[in-house]
């Protein structure tokens, strides 16, 4: 089917083509598009003045533009779309990012720094602190039953006296520890306690057999002296001399061994036979 128009055509004058969007003030003329970086979306963004908009935005301001009809007042790209069958679109501007601020709300992580040990540096701190480690490396030889370790640690002419071998020397301490460290006994040390008189004092028990059989528990407090080089000079050790002797030696003759005169015997006529 056609149609007629009867009479002499009418000319329109031209409508200047500017869509005014009331709610910013601009016009479509100043919709410029952006390009962003990689981080972003592909969808390309507009700006208006100072705000950037969705590539939608642009899409509406040339249909409004190309459709040569001002808009009537009143009537914003928003109604524009209505009318014209389109789904409306929200216009948000997108607020830029202050990297400044977002990098000011991280928080570091927590780091726990270390807390510098003081230094010790009075002498005779520094001798005190020498001497207690000087007694922890001899226990712990004891342990490992290192007789060369224990006796590298005494001074050439160091004495040892114990209630068993009292004031021993040379190579009869040499052998007194060749003696222990041989019967393997089993050590605990504790309570090394560097003292302001310059000597250090410590506590150790010991388990072993000198006559297989008769298992000897000790418990022995020990006193050490040094010289100015750190060595050990004088070792004196205390204990219960009638229990170990009851422990050590079987039957009636332990506990005779354990008297007054039995550990009078045994210093002078026994023991000193043995190393």
């Amino acid at each position: 089917m056609s149609l007629k128009v009867q009479g002499s055509p009418t000319t329109l004058p031209p409508i200047t083509p500017q869509t005014e969007v009331q709610d910013t003030g601009l016009t479509t003329s100043q919709l410029q598009p952006t390009l962003k970086g990689k981080g972003d979306t592909q969808q390309n963004q507009f700006q208006v003045g100072q705000k950037e908009l969705p590539a939608q935005t642009l899409a509406t301001a040339k249909f409004a533009q190309s459709s040569n009809t001002q808009t009537s007042s009143g009537m914003n790209v928003l109604n524009l779309q209505i009318a014209e069958g389109q789904q409306p679109l929200e216009i948000a501007a997108q607020s830029p990012v202050n990297t400044a601020e977002k990098a000011s709300q991280v928080t570091a992580p927590h780091v726990q720094t270390a807390v510098p040990t003081e230094k010790v540096t009075d002498p005779a701190a520094l001798e005190k602190q020498r001497n207690a480690e000087t007694i922890k490396k001899f226990y712990t030889a004891m342990q490992n039953g290192d007789k060369k370790t224990i006796m590298s640690l005494y001074h050439p002419d160091a004495t040892f006296s114990d209630p068993a071998f009292p004031n021993i020397k040379g190579k009869k301490l040499d052998s007194m520890w060749e003696l222990i460290t041989t019967s393997k006994p089993e050590i605990q040390f504790r309570d090394v306690k560097a003292n302001d008189d310059g000597t250090v004092t410590g506590r150790w028990e010991a388990d072993y057999e000198l006559i297989k059989g008769n298992p000897i528990h000790n418990k022995i407090d020990s006193k050490f002296e040094f010289d100015k080089d750190g060595k050990i000079i004088k070792h004196t050790d205390s204990f219960d001399f009638a229990k170990w002797a009851d422990q050590a030696i079987p039957g009636l003759a332990g506990k005779l061994a354990g008297t007054r005169v039995g550990q009078w015997v045994m210093q002078k006529l026994i023991l000193p036979f043995a190393l």
